[in-house]
């Protein structure tokens, strides 16, 4: 039986630790101003919440059955933070001119989804 006082605990811990997300929310909330910034936190949870539903309903058993999967999954994802890394090294300063907005709900559910730390909450319920 699964202690719901020790993951809410758990789970209450890990959302205020500081993270990626954490400091973008921060960033965004300084120069957009709170009621901006909302949408982009909503997106970080729903994006959590998504990554946990899916394991809930399974997709980790793909892994087991699948072996390779995951071997190739470890592989293309450094390569793809690499390539991730070429191109910020890469980019040149953003103009002031160019449009600056803080992130919708969808772009925030990406960044949400693929947290860090909801990674690391998915593996420790597989």
């Amino acid at each position: 039986m699964i202690d719901v006082t020790a993951l809410a605990t758990y789970f209450a811990v890990m959302s205020i630790t500081p993270g990626p997300n954490n400091v973008m929310v921060t960033s965004s909330g300084a120069a957009y101003g709170y009621r901006a910034t909302l949408p982009h936190v909503l997106g970080i949870g729903l994006g959590a919440a998504l990554q946990m539903v899916l394991v809930a309903l399974g997709v980790g058993v793909v892994f087991q059955r699948f072996p390779l999967l995951h071997s190739g999954l470890a592989i293309v994802a450094p390569v793809y933070l690499v390539y991730l890394a070429w191109q910020l090294l890469r980019a040149g300063v953003a103009a002031e001119s160019d449009a600056r907005r803080p992130f919708t709900v969808w772009q925030a559910v990406r960044c949400g989804a693929a947290g860090a730390k909801v990674r690391g909450w998915s593996r420790t319920s597989l």
